[in-house]
């Protein structure tokens, strides 16, 4: 499995994104590259810009969820950035 999909699916797994929201950020970025590139080649660190400047998730979700993460809840409490 690609690293790209690895984040992708960290993404959703953490219930901060959509698929859909994915595929928007994708096809934004596709967009802005004139098709240059496919999805799929699109890096985690592009798409995972991408979706802070959408304020989907923070820049720190967005750390937390490239280097693996996807367990960004403490109970009913979304993290959102560092704790204390």
């Amino acid at each position: 499995m690609s690293d790209n999909r690895k984040f992708r699916e960290s993404a959703v797994a953490s219930s901060l994104v959509t698929e859909d929201q994915l595929r928007l950020a994708a096809a934004q970025l596709l967009q802005q590259n004139s098709g240059r590139q496919t999805a799929v080649e699109i890096s985690d660190r592009k798409l995972a810009a991408q979706l802070v400047k959408m304020k989907v998730i923070t820049a720190y979700q967005a750390d937390q969820l490239l280097s693996g993460r996807k367990k960004l809840k403490l109970g009913a409490y979304v993290i959102t950035d560092w704790i204390g």
